[in-house]
């Protein structure tokens, strides 16, 4: 088991912040993320580190939180190669990604906007498509 620390956003009285724990626990083939926010236990478990983030992060903001890290951005995504690693490129439209686009899940990212898991896949989606060569 790994802990790391996050910063949450109450989204219902004006962006005040706590700080949570995150425990990752990495089984055979897949990875369980637990935590507790408000009093709330959340656990949820899937195949890739980021993947299982990305529950993580919707059940968070099913309770009203938003998570302020990289790995929360809209623009976060990885590579198929980083899929067992806690990093995400952070990438801009049209824009190929670099290594120097490459960052740590857990970093404090200061963001007011929290989008979930759908609207990440639609922006990654954007983004492969701004950078297709004709």
């Amino acid at each position: 088991m790994e802990t790391y620390q996050c910063v949450v956003a109450d989204l219902s009285h004006h962006l005040n912040e706590n700080t949570i724990t995150i425990e990752v626990y990495e089984n055979i083939d897949s990875y369980t993320m637990k935590t507790t926010v408000s009093g709330n236990d959340v656990s949820v478990s899937g195949n890739g580190l980021f993947s299982t983030f990305q529950l993580l992060r919707d059940e968070l903001l099913k309770s009203g939180f938003g998570m302020r890290c990289n790995a929360a951005r809209l623009n976060a995504l990885q590579s198929g190669m980083m899929a067992d690693t806690d990093s995400v490129y952070l990438v801009q439209l049209g824009e190929p990604a670099l290594t120097t686009d490459f960052f740590s899940f857990w970093e404090y990212a200061n963001i007011d906007k929290f989008p979930n898991t759908e609207e990440q896949q639609q922006f990654a989606e954007q983004w492969f498509n701004s950078i297709k060569q004709e």
